[in-house]
């Protein structure tokens, strides 16, 4: 028939009867139309359609929101400003990076745990200052780097940089830094000789002179070689810069092996160890160019170490001949000769001014850099030690007022001279506050997302107020998941990259207020017939129906995507944990939003707004409980355009609509343009072309899937920067771009005695950071009380330990060798036994009491009346080690170390630094075996983290996949319970797979590795590709119909709108995440699009047409019937009374 009838229901006691009163003559008449079990409630009833048969029976909470709109908004809001409040307030952005130790270092790995080790046992030393004597302590200033390029952004090798043009540019650079007024406040001062360091080098040439005198008169070449020998370790003990001269004394003895005639020997003895003593002491006394006449009452600034003092003359302020200039420069490439050092311009080598290509001769170079360095201490304070973190504050506030500068010469050049490129870098407090501008501007993407999402919410929803308060809810979303996360939980580490979290939130916090408004729209078609029926109590009925509709499909998508951020909390990657867990929180605060903030916020529009909205003559349905007819009031001035936009439904459609089965729902008098494509248009395409539709979706998946199985571990630096921007530029080249020298900074293996482990039982992982920890990891350390220098067996076996370990052979992956040229860096036991020998006394210390007083001695702390022992500056205040006090016969740990050839402020790649490390705990394995009795094992670990970062490369491949595969387990769990339809949940998770492939593949193709970034990004895909297939899979469900065909249409029809316009929000906000500088920004932002994207296409395309192809009929894998039973079973009741639909 095609006349239009109401459809109702009569509760039984076991079954639901449904009837429709079919007008006709002789009046209406009431027939029987189907039967549904009344167990079909169980795990909740359909979304949509079905739910009409509890359509009398109220849920209580949506009463609630129906009776008291206004109040459930002011108490909603109130409550999440308050949380929003006290969680905003504990934030505090945790940016440390203590001693190497990062806070991505996994905290399962070996070697994070003894670094932590290595940590916590060095912040149980107080520093004494030496108030006494001065110190002067050098710390990093600016780098400068300058470059020819092309335009294209290679090195123009063909340019000159050195061309006076160019110069001029160097000169006004460097004097941005030493012109500055308050320069001298922080430069780094001339050394005098009134200092320890001057002492001590003045002693160790003294003796260096000896050692020549003694070669000369010698009795017998070995006697004197052997002296040498022994004289060149002391030298080597007392001032370390001179330790190189030790392999020059085994060259000579090799001479004399050969046969080398005694003048040969002591002309090298004098080239090697004479002159290494005179460098050490001119370095240490003042005797360097620019410092003549420096004193304590009258302090110089030493130069910067800059290429312009060879081609500048600063007393007569002009340019020296370029010619005569680069060949004084190429000249002083190599370390000096002795007989040369007066007639240098500086005294260290001048390769650190040329590229790594640069070959003696050459005079060309397309690039250079100079350096200035600061020092301490500071005016007010008495030595280097004495509050050392005030005056590096003090120091770096300075610093950061002077970078400003350095950019506007830098953008200055850039308009200026195109192919001259200026670049600088300073130390990590500096770089932060550069990355903390960039980031500043950077967060301008975020309030244009928001501004975004807030106009599409208006055009969705025609209501600024919605848009309005329904944005402002889901922002408010963030501090209230904050406030448990951090007040609560006491989950305290907050990542910068938790601002990620927002970009998700968006697009959620949209996606449930379409839902939730289209539901209330769509619920309009029924409101005739439950204000007939149920009369007051409509408005109640009403909300019932779109509360469980919309309650349902975002417990699945938020519950879903919960849980996928669930399963990275388990992650040894300590951030990415943190991240799951105020994700999480954030998220469920998101759906409590959905499901009582925005019903109570259109219920309140709908009421008191809607129709007194401003007009803009765009078609809008009538207020609900209005009659149609209000549109043609002549008061209504959009009467007319709303009645020429209007879509009418054809009687026949209105009959199959109101057939048996039908829904109030389907049945609407009007639809969208949007909805109208997706029922009249695209539900007939899928329908005819679903095989083809699902061959391509298949064949491309596979595709992708290939490409997913090639994601790998980043083996290079994390870039959070583009490749042409000027500060990752200057990073990458001082890694590979120059020669290597001297004065490199190098990082270090250290060897640790005495410490038994880290006793973080009070605290959490999360705790990482925070002040009480000392701004890095939290414990108390465990003391190894076996621990004992004193034996003679132990003080050469610590001696030994460090020659031992400065011969570790593994390559470095870039064409050396792990320890850099066999030097220690320090030991404690030589040092010893050189200031021993200094005094003429033996090493080893036989007497164990004699052996402590002789160390209490050297290790001495400073007060009022006493200097500090002269190792107390090495080891004492370089927390290398720590002696009882009140002359007490114990030391609590010790640490030893050599030098590597890898920069402590690079990042290196898992086949740079494995063999290294795999060396280094062989090394470990095989020296303690040799240790004396009764002694302990040692353990080493890097000054750099330089371990850590190679087992955290590791770790984010073991840590993603483990976090991928976790999370579709919980989205197929999630999936069973919402959908209850096992068929179209297993079809929901093939596709949701599918999706998660596409989004890795395409990270491949991008040329992604996993870094942090990648990994947080992999670990997330799970929950962003849920959202849209399982809409489509609760609408299908929930379909009145039980015919494959008009399940899919009415799918399509009912959330293909939710589905679009939550999409739309997502990519708009994510896409203005790909205009930002920093580069995690933008990979999230190309993440974000490309797995909504793909969420989209894989829903819209692949799912249905599985579901037109094979989607299950009638009751076909519902799970609601199993359920029933196996209740009736477990009652012992039959299920011969359940009746089939």
């Amino acid at each position: 028939s095609t006349r239009p009838r109401r459809c109702y229901r009569r509760p039984t006691s076991r079954l639901q009867d449904w009837y429709c009163t079919v007008p006709g003559e002789g009046g209406p008449k009431t027939r029987h139309a189907h039967r549904r079990p009344a167990s079909a409630r169980l795990l909740g009833t359909s979304a949509m359609a079905g739910d009409d048969l509890k359509s009398a029976r109220v849920h209580p909470f949506a009463r609630l929101i129906a009776k008291y709109p206004m109040q459930m908004v002011g108490a909603m809001f109130l409550v999440f400003f308050v949380l929003s409040f006290i969680g905003g307030n504990a934030v505090e952005v945790t940016f440390g990076t203590p001693s190497g130790r990062n806070a991505y270092s996994p905290t399962d790995a070996r070697a994070t745990q003894r670094l932590d080790m290595y940590i916590v046992a060095q912040d149980t030393i107080e520093v004494k200052s030496e108030s006494a004597e001065r110190q002067t302590s050098s710390i990093p200033g600016f780098t400068l780097i300058f470059e020819e390029e092309t335009p294209s952004g290679e090195p123009d090798l063909s340019k000159d940089i050195f061309s006076p043009a160019n110069l001029e540019y160097i000169l006004r650079a460097q004097e941005v830094i030493t012109k500055n007024e308050n320069y001298t406040n922080y430069c780094l001062r001339c050394p005098t000789e009134d200092s320890v360091t001057c002492k001590r080098a003045t002693k160790a040439y003294n003796r260096a002179l000896d050692l020549e005198t003694a070669i000369q008169t010698g009795e017998g070449e070995a006697g004197a070689v052997n002296d040498a020998l022994s004289a060149a370790e002391a030298l080597c003990d007392i001032v370390p810069d001179t330790c190189r001269i030790k392999k020059c004394v085994q060259d000579v003895k090799q001479l004399i092996a050969d046969g080398a005639s005694n003048e040969t020997t002591i002309v090298d003895t004098q080239d090697c160890i004479v002159l290494g003593a005179k460098l050490a002491k001119e370095g240490a006394c003042g005797d360097l160019p620019g410092c003549e006449g420096a004193s304590a009452k009258k302090p110089k600034c030493q130069p910067a170490y800059s290429p312009l003092n060879y081609f500048y003359d600063f007393d007569k302020e002009k340019f020296n001949s370029r010619k005569s200039s680069f060949k004084k420069l190429d000249n002083e490439i190599d370390s000096p000769k002795a007989e040369d050092i007066p007639d240098r311009v500086s005294v260290y080598p001048a390769n650190f001014f040329l590229p790594r290509y640069y070959k003696r001769d050459d005079l060309e170079s397309h690039t250079t850099r100079l350096t200035v360095l600061l020092g301490l201490p500071l005016e007010g304070y008495e030595d280097a030690n004495d509050r050392t973190d005030e005056q590096e504050t003090e120091v770096n506030a300075w610093m950061i007022s002077v970078y400003p500068e350095l950019e506007a010469l830098r953008l200055e050049i850039d308009a200026a001279k195109p192919g001259l490129k200026l670049r600088w870098l300073s130390n990590n407090e500096v770089i932060n506050d550069y990355f903390n501008t960039i980031l500043f501007f950077d967060l301008a993407a975020v309030f244009g997302a928001i501004i975004f999402v807030g106009f599409y919410i208006r055009v969705h929803t025609g209501s600024t107020f919605l848009a309005g308060m329904c944005l402002l809810g889901v922002i408010l979303c963030f501090p209230v998941g904050c406030f448990w996360t951090i007040v609560v939980f006491r989950v305290r580490f907050f990542d910068p990259l938790n601002v990620f979290l927002l970009f998700v939130l968006l697009g959620l916090g949209a996606d449930g207020v379409f839902i939730v408004f289209d539901a209330w729209e769509q619920s309009k078609a029924g409101l005739d017939y439950w204000t007939e029926a149920h009369g007051e109590d409509a408005l109640a009925v009403r909300m019932s129906y779109v509360w469980r509709r919309a309650s349902r499909a975002m417990m699945a998508c938020n519950g879903t995507t919960a849980l996928a951020f669930i399963a990275v909390i388990p992650s040894p990657i300590m951030p990415m944990a943190s991240f799951g867990i105020l994700s999480a929180f954030t998220i469920i605060h998101n759906w409590i939003l959905d499901v009582t903030l925005v019903p109570a916020l259109i219920l309140l529009w709908d009421k008191h707004l809607r129709k007194n909205r401003l007009c803009c003559c765009l078609p809008r349905p009538p207020p609900s409980g209005e009659p149609a007819k209000l549109c043609g009031l002549v008061d209504d001035p959009c009467a007319e355009a709303r009645t020429s936009t209007s879509s009418e439904v054809s009687p026949a459609r209105d009959a199959k609509d109101e057939g048996a089965g039908g829904t109030a729902s389907h049945a609407r008098k009007g639809l969208n343009r949007t909805e109208k494509f997706f029922r009249d248009t695209y539900a007939p395409l899928v329908l005819k072309w679903k095989v083809p539709m699902l061959v391509c979706s298949t064949a491309f998946v596979a595709v992708m899937i290939y490409y997913a199985s090639l994601l790998r571990a980043d083996t290079e630096s994390p870039q959070f920067l583009p490749d042409n921007h000027p500060l990752w530029k200057a990073i990458v080249g001082l890694r590979d771009g120059w020669k290597e020298g001297e004065s490199e900074e190098r990082g270090e293996l250290w060897m640790v005695w005495g410490v038994a482990g880290n006793d973080a039982s009070n605290f959490t992982k999360f705790d990482f950071g925070q002040a009480e920890c000392n701004e890095g990891p939290c414990g108390e350390v465990i003391w190894e009380p076996s621990f004992d220098p004193a034996p003679v067996s132990m003080q050469k076996y610590l001696l030994n330990s460090c020659e031992e370990a400065a011969k570790i052979s593994a390559p470095n992956g870039r064409g050396g060798d792990f320890v850099y040229d066999e030097k220690i860096s320090t030991c404690l036991m030589k040092s010893f036994r050189g200031w021993l020998r200094s005094k003429d006394e033996d090493f080893p210390v036989e007497d164990e009491d004699e052996f402590w007083d002789k160390m209490h001695e050297f290790l001495r702390e400073p007060d009022e009346d006493t200097v500090a022992g002269e190792g107390y500056g090495d080891f004492v205040q370089n927390k290398l080690t720590r002696l009882a006090s009140n002359e007490g016969k114990r030391m609590f740990f010790l640490i030893q170390g050599v030098f590597v050839d890898y920069s402590p402020q690079l990042f290196y790649g898992t086949s740079e630094v494995l063999p290294g490390l795999e060396a280094s705990f062989e090394f470990e394995e095989e020296w303690n075996e040799e240790k004396p009795e009764g002694q302990p094992d040692f353990f080493v670990t890097t000054s750099s983290g330089l371990f850590t970062a190679t087992r955290m490369q590791e770790a984010y491949i073991s840590s993603t996949f483990q976090g991928v595969a976790t999370a579709l387990g919980f989205a197929l769990f999630s999936l069973l319970v919402f959908v209850a339809n096992i068929v179209v949940a297993l079809l929901a998770f093939v596709c949701i797979a599918g999706v998660v492939c596409c989004t890795l593949g395409i990270m491949v193709l991008q040329g992604w590795a996993l870094g942090p970034i990648e990994a947080i990004c992999a670990t997330i895909v799970v929950g962003f590709s849920v959202d849209y297939v399982v809409h489509y899979a609760l609408a299908y469900v929930a379909a009145p119909d039980k015919k494959r065909a008009e399940r899919v249409t009415f799918a399509l029809s009912e959330v293909g709108i939710s589905v679009m316009a939550g999409a739309i929000t997502t990519l708009g906000a994510s896409a203005f995440l790909l205009v930002t500088t920093l580069s995690f920004f933008s990979k999230f932002g190309i993440f974000m699009m490309s797995t909504i994207a793909f969420s989209l296409v894989v829903a819209n395309v692949a799912f249905v047409a599985l579901l037109a192809l094979c989607g299950p009929e009638n009751d076909v894998g519902d799970m609601r019937i199993w359920a029933k039973w196996i209740m009736d079973k477990a009652k012992g009741r039959s299920s011969d009374g359940v009746d089939a639909v």
